[in-house]
């Protein structure tokens, strides 16, 4: 960001606003996690999915679902599943500024395999993770990337005019979300396939 002499002078005029900000923004974060994390939900257990839905406001602080026979290690936690992560593409450390698109940024939804399930190291598993996802056309139909970290993300954001109009209920803002979920779910049976092959 280019700090201007107009911004600076900007930023002295409404100190009172700024030092409020980060208290501003853990409100509306609160309540929009809060949202999301319930349309998550309502999605995943439609599916029959099983599911952690605490993101941004439960001590789990993650929201993190996956099909009933997915792996877990023996004290429950998932070692295959699907997440809501942001996509790292800024120098942003707000929630907020990643699910409006600042600096290129976005949310997203994560296909995640833990490296206890696979038993493979991390060269061995991003080669496999990419072999998969090229030859599934459906992810890419689906809009889901693959980056060299080795994970597969199905990105989206949410317009901040919307948002700012819908506050402090969500619902027309997290229509993104929601067709996030739906392009997820089409391809989870490629995923499932997947995990199960991992897991022979």
């Amino acid at each position: 960001m280019s700090y201007s002499d107009e911004l600076c002078q900007l930023v002295i005029r409404h100190m009172e606003i700024i030092e409020e900000a980060p208290h501003v923004v853990e409100q509306i974060e609160g309540r929009l996690f809060a949202a999301a994390n319930e349309r998550v939900k309502k999605h995943a257990i439609l599916k029959g999915w099983k599911g952690c839905y605490e993101l941004g406001i439960g001590k789990e602080d993650e929201t993190s679902f996956a099909p009933a026979d997915w792996p877990e290690d023996e004290g429950g936690r998932y070692l295959a599943y699907c997440t809501v992560s942001y996509v790292e593409a800024g120098e942003n450390y707000k929630w907020l500024s990643n699910a409006i698109g600042l600096g290129n940024a976005a949310l997203c939804l994560q296909f995640v395999i833990e490296r206890e399930f696979t038993n493979l190291n991390s060269k061995e598993y991003k080669k496999i993770l990419h072999e998969f996802y090229l030859s599934i056309t459906a992810l890419q139909e689906a809009r889901f990337l693959i980056v060299n970290s080795g994970t597969i993300h199905r990105p989206f954001t949410l317009d901040a005019e919307r948002m700012a109009g819908e506050y402090p209920d969500f619902d027309e803002t997290l229509a993104p979300l929601d067709a996030a979920l739906e392009d997820m779910f089409k391809v989870s049976g490629e995923f499932d396939r997947f995990v199960k092959k991992l897991g022979q």
